[in-house]
């Protein structure tokens, strides 16, 4: 790939021929082009909202790290907000448009990860994420166990949205709506609740336990995601792991027909995709419902 011609001239590029994949053969300019192709899809999961980047600036080889705060070298463009901490306050990285995206990219930052709350709202989270996870390789019962989510959640006459993770399992997510009157505490409880119907529906293959040792070759059903200042894999995103997986919205019948765990889409693969499908997720904020819907008390 070529960097897009496109790219804003105030944004600066460094070493665009190092490589962050080396196994791959992917060079920053393969990640930067990707993310300035993806952004229309990929930026209206990440508008608004508090964004958590993990950079690789030698490649996914060496150690990365995480990065939340805003930095005194990010341009002007780059916004940010200030969000209260457990200690302090930190000043929050906001990705609202393309070019934040790509200067973000060409210091190493290869996955973005985004708050389930607006910034403006950050103890109001905007939707509940289940997090389905095996500590064996059958990704057949993640599949079951999402299957089983989503006919609880048409019983409800909920709307559940899926996405590959880019790793080895699958986030289902459910847009809500009335925010101001849930906060991430009362959220949890409720998705514990809703899993733990898919446990005693599913009990041979789905648990609630979080010691793995304790776990078996059940799939795990993470809720402890929907937390302050907690974030999950932003749709899109590309994961720093072999062959430049990414992270992809999906509809439910080809979520579960995938053969292998969530990692089929990658860098070089997922435009292909894209330019035969709409993307499924784009019904997400219409969908989003009311917390009575869940038919729980919290």
């Amino acid at each position: 790939m070529k960097l897009a011609e496109q790219i804003p001239e105030d944004v600066e590029f460094t070493n665009p021929r190092k490589l962050l994949f080396p196994r791959d053969g992917f060079t920053k300019s393969d990640v930067i082009s990707y993310y300035w192709r993806i952004a229309d899809r990929m930026l209206p999961y990440l508008r608004g909202r508090a964004i958590t980047v993990r950079r690789f600036p030698d490649g996914i080889g060496e150690d990365g790290f995480f990065q939340k705060n805003a930095t005194d070298d990010m341009p002007d463009f780059i916004q940010t907000k200030e969000i209260a901490t457990a200690d302090d306050t930190m000043q929050a990285i906001l990705v609202n448009e393309a070019a934040e995206l790509v200067w973000l990219a060409n210091k190493g930052a290869i996955e973005f990860h985004a708050a389930l709350a607006m910034a403006e709202t950050p103890n109001h989270p905007d939707q509940i994420i289940f997090d389905l996870d095996a500590t064996s390789d059958e990704f057949s019962k993640i599949q079951q166990v999402a299957e089983a989510l989503r006919a609880w959640c048409t019983e409800n006459d909920i709307r559940p949205f899926v996405k590959s993770t880019g790793s080895r399992g699958l986030h289902v997510h459910i847009p809500i709506k009335d925010i101001q009157n849930g906060d991430f505490d009362t959220i949890r409880a409720c998705a514990k609740r809703i899993a733990q119907h898919v446990v005693d529906e599913c009990p041979d293959i789905a648990t609630l336990e979080q010691r793995k040792e304790n776990r078996g070759d059940r799939v795990y059903i993470d809720v402890q995601r929907n937390g302050y200042n907690q974030t999950a894999i932003a749709p899109y995103s590309l994961r720093a792991r072999k062959g430049a997986p990414v992270a992809t919205p999906l509809d439910w019948e080809r979520a579960v027909q995938l053969e292998t765990s969530g990692n089929r889409y990658k860098l070089n693969t997922l435009f292909k995709r894209l330019s035969q499908t709409e993307d499924p997720w784009k019904d997400f904020v219409p969908h989003a419902v009311q917390r009575g819907a869940f038919g729980l008390t919290f």
